[in-house]
């Protein structure tokens, strides 16, 4: 039996997740398409179900006809906004920061002074010291985000090395590479910046434990906030990083295994 399934997902407001899922298996019989749509919302799922069986060469319903048509046609829009509203990464410029970025550094707003301060103070003589690289992100000539990567480890402890034990690796620590700072400019954020920052750095990580050195991980240390939109804690769970350590407050330490194997 062949089976087509078509998964879709539209994020048309924060936090809520529609999936439109159309399977079509051609060659049961009689054939038939099952189609639902489900809604999530902080964890809660409901879902709607309708399946129908259709002799070979019949006609499909009008009225399925004509809610796939609204499912397709509001995933449309919704995409389209979500595209309008996103940045893709070829629109992306990255360079590395030097002495000419000075009056652009200063212009960089954000909300996180110790984010500004870094970028304006250390992120240049950081770069002079080896100790760190900050790639600044401009997007039509404006700065509007920027990530600093320096060397890192994790040592292995708890859960983590028992994990590495089971695998023979006995290692008291891996070598990774770290997420120092990360910041997107006010005017620019919920644009997809972030993710793309992620999968950059990501990229960079990868290049080095296949090119340069070994690197299993990517690390970071997640701002704590009271407010849950302000806490980074949970963009970077969904990107797919883990706990090293909980906290409640201040940083907390989380890598991502770059091995998925």
């Amino acid at each position: 039996m062949v089976q087509f399934v078509l998964v879709l997902k539209i994020i048309p407001v924060k936090e809520t997740y529609f999936y439109i899922v159309v399977t079509l298996k051609t060659a049961a019989y009689p054939p038939h398409i099952t189609y639902y749509v489900r809604k999530v919302t902080k964890n809660v799922t409901k879902t709607t179900q309708n399946t129908k069986s259709y002799m070979p060469g019949s006609t499909i319903p009008f009225t399925l006809q004509r809610d796939l048509f609204l499912m397709f046609n509001n995933l449309y829009l919704s995409m389209k906004k979500k595209a309008h509203e996103s940045i893709c990464s070829d629109d992306i410029e990255i360079m590395h920061v030097n002495s000419k970025h000075n009056e652009l550094l200063n212009r960089f707003e954000t909300d996180v002074d110790e984010l500004k301060s870094f970028l304006t103070e250390d992120a240049l003589k950081n770069q002079q010291q080896k100790i760190s690289l900050t790639f600044l992100w401009f997007y039509k000539d404006q700065l509007v985000s920027y990530v600093s990567l320096l060397n890192d480890k994790i040592n292995l402890e708890g859960n983590l090395k028992v994990f590495f034990k089971e695998k023979d690796i006995l290692y008291k620590s891996l070598p990774a590479l770290k997420i120092g700072r990360l910041c997107v400019h006010n005017d620019f954020r919920k644009k997809g910046l972030g993710k793309l920052m992620i999968l950059f750095a990501v990229q960079k990580a990868a290049f080095i434990g296949n090119n340069v050195a070994g690197c299993r991980f990517i690390t970071l240390d997640a701002k704590r906030n009271e407010k849950r939109e302000l806490d980074s804690i949970h963009f970077y769970t969904k990107m797919g990083f883990k706990i090293l350590k909980e906290r409640k407050k201040g940083t907390v330490p989380m890598y991502l295994d770059l091995n998925i194997s």
